[in-house]
């Protein structure tokens, strides 16, 4: 069983998926602040990386596009 309680360890494909993701909005995560948060929801884990002030729509967006590059 994978870190995330799935089947299969999906870890790295979501690595993968926020790190493109947040590249192409300019932003960047480190390994390290994705192992801090892997299996966290996506509005969770943007508000902890980037601050509270995230506009809804921003996180709605982001997450949606994360969520397609798995």
């Amino acid at each position: 069983m994978g870190p995330d309680g799935t089947l299969v360890d999906s870890a790295a494909h979501h690595w993968v998926a926020w790190r493109d993701t947040l590249a192409a909005e300019k932003r960047s995560v480190l390994p390290s602040d994705f192992v801090n948060t892997f299996g966290k929801r996506n509005d969770e884990i943007l508000h902890e990386l980037f601050g509270a002030h995230l506009a809804p729509e921003w996180i709605d967006r982001v997450s949606e596009t994360k969520e397609a590059g798995l």
